[in-house]
């Protein structure tokens, strides 16, 4: 909407690096944009062959029993629900921190404008990007729960780095990290669900998920819409308390470290 120039990169400490000029973009031309990636989304799904292995019966039942047979396989299979549910983590701080905290966070602490805002977006959409091509071939060399381990961290490392500093640079560099973090964590945790959860109870026991992810959220959001985390720059404590989530749900997946590589459901 308001193009780069030479101000927008003086206000990254870019302007002695590089130098170019992006005209400014009309709305129409933004929403066309936006339009074609869900037209190049449609197309690359389209392409993908898919052949069931077996035919399964359509479940017709209302969607509270769903939820309540997503609920019952998980009860039944406790390391999975601690599974989900912790390496969720990085998803419900990084809405939050969207959403809520970094119009805050760049307006209180780091008092600079919306362009920083946007950039920020941008570049984590970047790293989400990379994350999506080549997450599985990083880690391709360990296990899946070893490199969501070592995502979270990364996570952790990224929220406290926001609290504890205040350079554009170093939330450009946090956008990116979170972009691979999150992007990467979801694919490698969505793959090991899919590897140890059948098919047709999948999407049951990813509403029970979202539905804790949900709470989680609702939870975090309340807190941090008291006062003082809107006062000053008091937001970075909100980060704080964020990233030490992430650690605290980093945990569980450490105690059961080795039951989670070498888990077979009890049904099997």
């Amino acid at each position: 909407l308001t193009g780069v120039n030479k101000e927008f990169l003086s206000q990254l400490g870019l302007s002695n690096m590089i130098d170019f000029n992006i005209e400014p973009w009309t709305l129409y031309e933004i929403f066309m944009l936006d339009a074609c990636t869900y037209v190049l989304a449609f197309i690359l799904i389209l392409l993908i062959k898919y052949t069931p292995i077996k035919t399964l019966g359509i479940d017709k039942s209302s969607v509270w029993n769903r939820l309540i047979q997503g609920f019952k396989y998980l009860k039944n299979h406790p390391l999975l629900l601690h599974f989900g549910t912790a390496s969720f983590a990085i998803f419900v701080i990084l809405l939050i921190h969207v959403h809520q905290l970094m119009p805050i966070y760049v307006d209180r602490h780091l008092k600079a404008n919306s362009s920083i805002y946007a950039l920020g977006e941008m570049i984590y959409a970047v790293g989400a990007l990379l994350s999506g091509i080549g997450i599985r071939w990083v880690f391709r060399k360990t296990n899946t729960i070893n490199a969501i381990i070592v995502l979270m961290f990364l996570s952790f490392i990224a929220f406290e780095l926001l609290a504890f500093t205040s350079q554009t640079s170093v939330l450009m560099f946090v956008s990116f990290i979170l972009g691979l973090t999150n992007a990467g964590t979801r694919i490698l945790r969505i793959t090991y669900l899919f590897e140890h959860i059948p098919n047709n109870i999948m999407g049951r026991t990813g509403s029970v998920f979202n539905t804790i992810n949900i709470f989680l959220r609702f939870v975090f959001i309340a807190l941090f819409t008291l006062p003082f985390f809107n006062q000053s720059n008091n937001v970075i404590w909100a980060y704080c308390i964020g990233g030490l989530f992430i650690f605290i749900s980093i945990i569980p997946l450490i105690i059961y470290y080795k039951r989670l590589i070498f888990y077979k459901n009890i049904d099997e």
